[in-house]
């Protein structure tokens, strides 16, 4: 069935508790045109996974080109392209109960795009958008304080061959340290651990973050001890006898500031100083500090939905390791250089 090129239901989630409706447009961002299906294998198949944690699946549909909305009859599934970057798609949501409804992703933007509908706690309604942000991506929806369920899309890029490079970039690459950074910088979750995946889970970063803190931490040591820094200038107009040192830069404010001159003592009375202090408050120092940043909230994160989905059968071993990291990067952050640090605003906040 050829589509019409009007904003369609994308996704529909029914359960015991809400219902779920994505809409938007089905079509390629750059040449507004259905996804090509230049090969037809996984590679140009999309991620959707639903993940019901505290409620109970109905049914759920989603677009295909030649169905329109096609019954899935798998939670985890392959599906046709529907979701890109840089395109609009309403969400709405809408509790079957009085139930107070949340919605969650790591991103604040997004997050905050999708709000209470007429002031009523059970419905949500609002216009994401996922930017420049390609890859696997975790919309979670919360009732009562609990998460109800996870719903992982896959967000495809703008540019066709984008996709196939990318996975084949990250086989060149360095399998380890690399994968993971690249992955934990993003807003969204693409899918790489030690290894490439599909899909990296909150639980998968929880385990990769256990097993290179340590290395984490020894790698900020090591910049701590010799931190990136720039000299800068701090210029005061103050009484000659307090200057200690003439430069030029002092003769030039001298001569544009004649009246600083006494004739009859054939001497300055004020003049130019010159101080130079070390700053450390440079983009370098700026990246570390959000990275640490991020990684903190991130750990929030984790803890607040695994609090959420085993509620009193917590393990305190678990919840121990958290909070001994978060103390360990909250130290950081108050106790280094890196207090005099300022934000990084170029890279979205969550």
């Amino acid at each position: 069935m050829k589509y019409n090129g009007n904003d369609i239901v994308l996704l529909h989630i029914e359960t015991d508790i809400f219902t779920l409706v994505i809409k938007g447009q089905p079509v390629h961002p750059a040449i507004k045109q259905l996804y090509p299906e230049k090969e037809k294998n996984a590679e140009f198949k999309a991620l959707l996974d639903i993940n019901p944690v505290n409620c109970q699946i109905g049914k759920f549909s989603y677009y295909t080109p030649s169905e329109d909305l096609k019954e899935g009859d798998s939670l985890n599934s392959q599906v046709y392209p529907f979701f890109y970057e840089q395109q609009n798609y309403m969400v709405f949501i809408e509790g079957k109960e009085d139930i107070n409804l949340e919605f969650f992703h790591e991103n604040k933007k997004l997050r905050e795009s999708v709000t209470r509908y007429l002031d009523k706690e059970n419905k949500l309604m609002g216009m994401v958008n996922f930017y420049n942000d390609v890859g696997t991506s975790e919309l979670e929806i919360i009732g009562n304080g609990k998460t109800l369920l996870i719903l992982t899309i896959e967000v495809f890029p703008s540019k066709i061959d984008y996709r196939s490079d990318y996975y084949q970039l990250l086989q060149e690459v360095n399998q380890d340290i690399y994968n993971l950074a690249y992955d934990f910088l993003r807003r969204t979750i693409q899918g790489t651990k030690l290894k490439e995946a599909a899909n990296v889970s909150l639980v998968e970063f929880f385990k990769i973050i256990i097993k290179i803190f340590n290395k984490f931490i020894k790698a900020y040591r090591r910049v701590e001890n010799y931190p990136h820094h720039r000299l800068n200038q701090i210029k005061k107009v103050l009484p000659a006898a307090r200057v200690k040192k003439i430069n030029r830069q002092s003769i030039k404010w001298l001569r544009r500031n004649k009246q600083f001159y006494d004739q009859d003592l054939d001497l300055p009375t004020r003049m130019l100083n010159i101080d130079k202090q070390i700053s450390f408050d440079t983009f370098e120092n700026r990246f570390i500090k959000w990275i640490i940043t991020r990684l903190s909230k991130k750990l929030n994160t984790f803890e607040k939905r695994y609090k959420s989905i085993y509620g009193v059968n917590v393990e305190p071993e678990i919840t121990g390791i958290i909070d001994r990291m978060k103390k360990k990067l909250d130290f950081i952050l108050k106790n280094s250089f890196l207090q005099e640090v300022g934000d990084l605003y170029k890279i979205d906040s969550l």
